[in-house]
């Protein structure tokens, strides 16, 4: 009987280490992705944003702010932690993961639009985390979402993987160095597209919808609260937007004055571009929230004309 259980720990010790193995296997095939949101993640884990300067938000801050026109602009290292999808709570996970495997910036650039105080009722792109599950910022920050992956996915070998088959032939294939073409460059994409039109039926959108989850409202001072006590200077930026937004969500300017109100408590700097001039402009964006090449350039350079300290 004793030997019977010597062979059985045995066997499970090795089928063990096999899983583990193969975890750890699966793990870093899909963390040599250049593809958006690995490309990023990856620069974070490997210590590699190290910038004075770093801009957080969804697609509306890594879309619409070049983070190399503000590093040529300002003089100091940029990086754009932009999360495509992502709430803010999702967004300032990105950030203190960041924070915590890099070193602080001097600047913090939040780019904030009217959805960001939404909390998302699922994890967007959910797989993109795969790699990095065990970091414990992203399992607490993950908690509140419906699809979110649980303590056995986080804990168990290979368990994470039982919806995301597909992303173990991805890691499979990137071994062999087939790689996606969606490369953001210190966390920046310019997008070359035209204005898609489908973006202009106002029947896609619920117009009388919250746009406030309190918790969210709650969340976003105390952070602002909170890099400002670490001595970090906070700049609050609304990004331009077309103006077909003030049809789709006509009362999207509640969440902006909570976002003045919030800036003026804690005496950090808000700049509004919502209704800048750039608005009027068709051939700057893609659709309403996010901007093409052309205009990202375009804006980004006012951005660090903006950004400057007073008298430079």
């Amino acid at each position: 009987m004793g030997q019977l259980f010597i062979r059985l720990l045995v066997f499970i010790t090795i089928m063990l280490t096999a899983l583990y193995g193969m975890n750890t296997f699966f793990d870093r095939g899909l963390r040599l992705s250049k593809e958006a949101e690995h490309t990023v993640w990856n620069d974070i884990f490997d210590g590699k944003v190290d910038a004075g300067i770093l801009v957080m938000g969804n697609s509306r801050a890594f879309v619409n702010v070049s983070s190399l026109i503000l590093q040529d602009n300002l003089g100091q290292r940029a990086y754009n932690l932009g999360m495509d999808g992502a709430d803010f709570n999702l967004c300032k996970m990105r950030y203190e993961v960041a924070i915590s495997r890099n070193r602080a910036p001097k600047l913090l650039v939040v780019v904030l639009g009217f959805e960001d105080l939404q909390l998302n009722a699922v994890l967007p792109n959910k797989q993109q985390l795969l790699p990095y599950l065990q970091d414990k910022i992203i399992q607490s920050s993950i908690a509140p979402y419906k699809n979110c992956y649980n303590i056995w996915d986080q804990e168990l070998p290979l368990l994470k993987y039982r919806h995301h088959l597909q992303s173990l032939s991805e890691s499979l294939k990137l071994y062999l160095g087939k790689q996606p073409h969606d490369l953001r460059i210190q966390g920046y994409q310019a997008r070359d597209y035209k204005w898609i039109e489908t973006f202009s039926a106002p029947k896609q959108f619920n117009l009388k919808q919250e746009l406030i989850t309190p918790a969210l409202q709650d969340m976003l001072e105390k952070f602002v609260k909170a890099q400002r006590r670490a001595g970090i200077e906070v700049v609050m930026v609304i990004p331009p937007e077309h103006q077909t937004v003030r049809i789709y969500f006509p009362n999207r300017r509640k969440v902006y004055q909570v976002y003045k109100q919030i800036a003026q408590k804690h005496q950090v700097r808000i700049l509004d571009y919502s209704d800048s001039m750039m608005s009027e402009q068709r051939k700057f964006f893609y659709s309403p929230t996010h901007m093409n090449r052309e205009g990202s350039t375009f804006f980004s350079k006012q951005l660090a004309r903006d950004l400057r300290p007073a008298g430079n």
